[in-house]
């Protein structure tokens, strides 16, 4: 498919989301509507009585247990089952509860037991995803009833999905949480939080859909201004605040503009994860910023960590012409191998995939070429001349949940693009990496000081206007340090 750069049609949200931020936040008691607003066919629902944590998962107050997650679906409907994402660290299964109880009711004030079931775990399952209820019935209230996690955390709700009588989702497959919840409260605290970042609807010229995006125009915008475009990570969307605040202020103080397209949310559906219509989503993106205030199409830079890793990197190869410099930290870079990885690790990215690529690999030659697809690596080719800045932790997939092998193998791929095959690191090399977490003895050499950053460089090669960076850390991102970089390729460094 070959992205279109077209101007839009723009309908703006009459309502923002919940502000993701620190896990140790103060859960907040508010009432939130499941929106219709990424399907205006989708009905309206409720939580009851769920308290939002500061992060993006419900969960209960520090040291309540039970506590109960209740849904108002509008009417009654006839329903199969119940999936419900518990909030995990590292596949330790820490946040999931001993039991979780299921309850439904005609009226909201009687209540009655649809069974208990156990909480999943490493010894039981892969995945903190699961469906883990069957219904047979029409229901209108649910109740879910959490008691306390074994490790004795507090336990959370990623989110919460219904299947109808006929096996699809309610909602058209939107998943009740807070990354898609409207409510006054929740809209305030985002505009307090983040002064100018406007929530914003963008037609996909795609398929036709709104998509939601955040927006910041730059002050003064007589003349052309650079743009700033941010990536959430794998299994947040667009109101993900991890670094949205630090990019906001950066752009605010050099002058450039910013957008923070949702390119369909969590990778754990089809539309999203690489595919074409997220693909495109970004496009119409950069476009709808375009009509929004004088872009300079010559200095636009694209930033993503993890899940917004992997997509800069697929964005490179899919729509280089549009990027001034992409920097991309801690990527997945082959989503196949990523698979293997994860399966091997117990961590849920796996169950995720299996859902956006329609399988395992080697499933089906079908569901191999989707895998491939949505990766970067078969195509970096296509990113020969681009700025392209790759930095990776080198205790990633050991702390975290992406090897470093994923940032490396990269390199040796822009590498052979920009025809500089020689500097190119050997699978030796890339093992000793990886598995050791060193950098290895004759490689110790290359290595600068980079005032100001997170985390101290270890080892840094460049092969044309590509480079990858070793930092002493994890799965972690650093958004100035990137926006430096990009400042730097704009011609407009500044002192912090």
């Amino acid at each position: 498919m070959k992205y279109a750069a077209l101007c839009l049609g723009v309908i703006f949200l009459a309502a923002s989301g919940v502000v993701e931020g620190g896990g140790n936040a103060a859960p907040s008691a508010v009432t939130v509507t499941a929106s219709s607003c990424f399907n205006e066919r989708a009905p309206a629902a409720k939580t009851l009585d769920g308290k939002l944590s500061g992060q993006h998962f419900w969960a209960g107050r520090p040291g309540q247990a039970p506590w109960t997650l209740t849904f108002d679906l509008g009417v009654r409907r006839e329903l199969s089952g119940l999936e419900i994402a518990f909030y995990d660290r590292n596949g330790r299964f820490s946040h999931t509860p001993e039991e979780t109880r299921v309850e439904t009711s005609e009226n909201g004030a009687d209540w009655t037991s649809t069974g208990a079931v156990p909480a999943p775990g490493p010894w039981t399952a892969k995945s903190y995803r699961l469906v883990l209820h069957e219904f047979k019935g029409a229901y209108r209230f649910i109740r879910l009833t959490m008691g306390k996690a074994p490790t004795g955390k507090q336990p959370a709700v990623w989110g919460v999905q219904f299947y109808l009588a006929d096996g699809t989702l309610l909602g058209g497959g939107e998943t009740f949480t807070e990354m898609n919840v409207t409510g006054t409260a929740a809209k305030a605290k985002v505009e307090t939080a983040f002064p100018g970042l406007e929530t914003v609807a963008i037609v996909s010229t795609a398929d036709d859909t709104e998509q939601p995006a955040r927006f910041f125009k730059p002050a003064g915008t007589e003349e052309p201004a650079p743009l700033l475009v941010l990536l959430h990570t794998w299994s947040g969307d667009y109101r993900q605040n991890s670094f949205v605040g630090t990019a906001l202020a950066e752009c605010r103080k050099r002058g450039w503009g910013l957008v923070f397209p949702h390119f369909r949310g969590p990778n754990w559906h089809p539309d999203a994860c690489g595919s074409e219509l997220a693909g495109q989503d970004i496009v119409d993106a950069v476009a709808y910023a375009h009509t929004r205030f004088s872009v300079d199409a010559s200095r636009v830079y694209l930033f993503g960590q993890s899940g917004g890793g992997h997509m800069s990197l697929v964005m490179a190869t899919r729509a280089p012409q549009l990027w001034a410099g992409v920097s991309a930290w801690v990527p997945i870079t082959d989503l196949a191998a990523w698979h293997r990885e994860c399966t091997a690790a117990k961590r849920g990215y796996a169950k995720h995939m299996e859902k956006a690529c329609g399988g395992k690999p080697g499933d089906s030659p079908e569901i191999d070429a989707q895998y491939r697809a949505r990766s970067s690596l078969p195509f970096l080719e296509k990113a020969k001349g681009l700025r392209i800045d790759v930095q990776a932790g080198i205790h990633d997939g050991h702390t975290g949940s992406v090897p470093v092998s994923h940032s490396l193998r990269a390199f040796n791929g822009l590498a052979e693009a920009n025809g500089l095959p020689e500097k190119a690191l050997s699978v030796a090399q890339i093992q000793t990496f990886t598995a050791a977490q060193v950098v290895p003895d004759e490689l110790q050499g290359e290595c600068i000081a980079e005032p100001g950053r997170l985390h101290p460089i270890l080892f840094r090669r460049e092969a044309g206007p590509a480079r990858v960076t070793i930092f002493k850390g994890g799965h972690s991102g650093d958004i100035k340090t990137a926006i430096r970089w990009f400042a730097e390729i704009d011609g407009t460094l500044r002192p912090d």
